[in-house]
């Protein structure tokens, strides 16, 4: 029986909203926090605070606005919408950076490196576990397992090229959608999805640009990948489901 591969992030999982709420929480909206002027750990023991000096001051109206203001040029700076495109880094900002070890040569951390160390080692859990599912997605999955299992027409496999702790986090996510999925299967790159199916139902340019001349890509809408000619296209799973393509493609 043949593999219908069903790409996790754009078409189940709305990895996207969810970078970006981190990114916002993280570079934008923290300086809002320091506002309290409680001290640092360090500060209190030197200067004798203790545990009923750490009072929050009041913000006033005008403070508040400030702070909005604040935050509003400062997300205009470092974010680009809408994300037209699958880099990022065209869309948030993320400088080079010096990163000193004791006894070796200072590294260079590149905006890409800053990048994958922001959502793989810093934020995995919260972009990738904590993120929303499209409406009804893993619903549709389970569906559309049902229905080429039960015909012969193909088992589904879920796919997916995330990496380190992002892995646990993905299960996580999984398991708090109530999917149930047989099959996962984590890749290296993108177009490495092709080894593992027959049909793959994708969203990201990669994977799409890749498919092999003896099979077959449905591409599921975002703003990031209508830049390419691709037969079938639809807005969901559930269209995919309902437009009849998987009898044609596999009956």
């Amino acid at each position: 029986m043949r593999t219908l591969g069903i790409s996790i992030d754009g078409v189940i999982r709305d990895f996207n909203s969810q970078f970006h709420k981190t990114y916002v929480k993280t570079f934008i909206h923290n300086e809002s926090l320091v506002s309290a002027n409680i001290p640092s750990h360090a500060d209190a023991r030197l200067n004798g605070i203790g545990e009923s000096d750490f009072v929050a001051k009041e913000l006033t109206e005008s403070d508040m606005e400030s702070i909005q203001s604040a935050a509003e040029n400062k997300e205009n700076e470092m974010i680009s919408l809408p994300v037209n495109s699958d880099d990022l880094l065209n869309h948030y900002r993320f400088e080079e950076s010096v990163m000193k070890f004791m006894g070796e040569e200072d590294k260079i951390v590149s905006p890409k490196d800053a990048l994958q160390k922001f959502i793989y080692e810093d934020y995995p859990f919260q972009i990738f576990g904590m993120a929303s599912e499209y409406s009804g997605a893993n619903e549709m999955v389970n569906r559309i397992q049902g229905y080429g299992r039960q015909n012969g027409y193909f088992n589904v496999v879920l796919l997916s090229s995330d990496q380190k702790q992002a892995i646990p986090a993905t299960y996580g996510f999984l398991a708090r959608c109530h999917s149930r999925a047989k099959s996962i299967i984590f890749v290296d790159k993108e177009e490495d999805k092709w080894n593992h199916c027959d049909v793959l139902i994708d969203a990201n340019p990669r994977a799409i640009q890749a498919v092999p001349s003896d099979k077959y890509i449905i591409r599921i809408l975002r703003d990031w990948n209508q830049y390419d000619d691709i037969e079938h296209t639809y807005v969901d799973l559930k269209e995919v489901f309902i437009s009849g393509v998987l009898d044609k493609l596999f009956k």
